[in-house]
């Protein structure tokens, strides 16, 4: 065990990086193989304080992402919630760290993707789309990455049953339980096929990359 302690504080080590993608795989390969090995804690991590980093977002952008930061904050021992100012990630230091970063990376490929897509589609249908049309198009194109992303995750965790199974630190859910947050309404799905392909392909491209997983 020593061996992998070891091993995951190099990595730690490398995610501070100044090459940006070389820090976020070594970021994700550590967590890796502290959800692998069980290893709650490094020695780092003692006297480590529970902090919340933001990503400021608009509400009507964060109700977008719908459950996609929840799904990041797990894959880092982390948990997510939005406020009137954005995205909340709450951990410790070096877990809501990376869940952030890799959050923003995710936000800057679907822009870019989803952008692409509908530039495309609008030279090829050459129609009006209503703004709330346009809206539930993008939903559904997140959507679709998301799906992309959590089997990416789920299949690195090695979880047969697409559960991620990880621990929370039970500092971090102790704090979690004397917040007070809203409920967000559920929204109604609304069923674009095309949109929502296209989106999960984007995602798969994003995996093989190798932003995301190494």
């Amino acid at each position: 065990m020593d061996e992998i302690r070891e091993k995951i504080e190099k990595l730690l080590a490398l995610s501070g990086s100044s090459n940006e993608y070389e820090a976020k795989a070594a970021l994700l390969k550590a967590h890796e193989l502290m959800r692998k090995h069980n290893v709650e804690e490094l020695g780092e991590d003692d006297g480590q304080e529970v902090v919340t980093l933001a990503l400021p977002m608009n509400q009507s952008d964060v109700k977008m992402y719908a459950g996609l930061p929840s799904l990041i904050a797990y894959n880092f021992r982390c948990l997510a919630y939005s406020d009137k100012t954005g995205i909340e990630f709450l951990g410790f230091q070096d877990d809501a760290y990376a869940a952030l970063k890799c959050m923003e990376f995710m936000v800057s490929e679907i822009t870019r993707g989803w952008d692409e897509y509908f530039k495309k589609f609008n030279s090829h249908e050459r129609i009006y789309i209503p703004t709330r049309e346009r809206r539930e198009m993008k939903r559904e194109w997140i959507r679709g990455f998301s799906v992309a992303i959590k089997e990416a995750f789920c299949e690195r965790a090695n979880d047969p049953k697409y559960e991620i199974m990880l621990i929370i630190p039970d500092e971090v859910r102790r704090i979690y339980t004397t917040l007070s947050l809203r409920q967000n309404a559920p929204y109604r799905v609304e069923t674009n096929v095309d949109a929502y392909n296209e989106g999960y392909m984007n995602g798969e491209r994003a995996v093989r990359n190798k932003r995301i997983e190494e």
